[in-house]
């Protein structure tokens, strides 16, 4: 643990460095990355926060221990990330982020038009491989 904390704490320096001596806001691969980064994130942490309390309604009676389950579908996106960092080696990055931006924007629509323990099962799995794709192809921008 404190060779993961001195990691963290040492990039922050070395961060400090690169943006004071070489700049890095004029980079428009690093902004575009970043603002996808942040959506999807967004996205992401918007589903988890909300679960618990939308398996709290009548129409499931469930609450934040069913909620907690639905993190075993999760494992789908640890299987995501070597497939979309090989598709990313072979075909490039540009063509994983946007299928994993469009397979996240698939699953508010299964969200939103399945509301039932499945369509949330179905939409929870493509939500968490579409988010570990973009997060591993991005690592091949630059």
């Amino acid at each position: 643990m404190g060779g993961l904390l001195c990691g963290i704490l040492f990039s922050r320096t070395l961060a400090g460095f690169v943006a004071a001596h070489f700049g890095w806001r004029e980079e428009p691969t690093l902004r575009t990355a970043t603002l996808a980064q942040a959506a999807g994130f967004s996205s992401f942490s918007t589903f988890w926060t909300i679960l618990a309390l939308h398996l709290q309604e009548p129409a499931f009676s469930l609450g934040a221990q069913t909620a907690g389950l639905f993190g075993i579908l999760g494992v789908v996106g640890v299987a995501a990330a070597p497939l979309a960092g090989r598709i990313a080696d072979h075909r490039g990055p540009a063509l994983v982020i946007r299928l994993g931006i469009l397979l996240v924007l698939c699953s508010w629509l299964v969200f939103g038009l399945w509301n039932s323990l499945v369509g949330l099962a179905i939409g929870v799995i493509v939500l968490d491989f579409g988010a570990q794709s973009v997060l591993v192809s991005h690592q091949h921008v630059g």
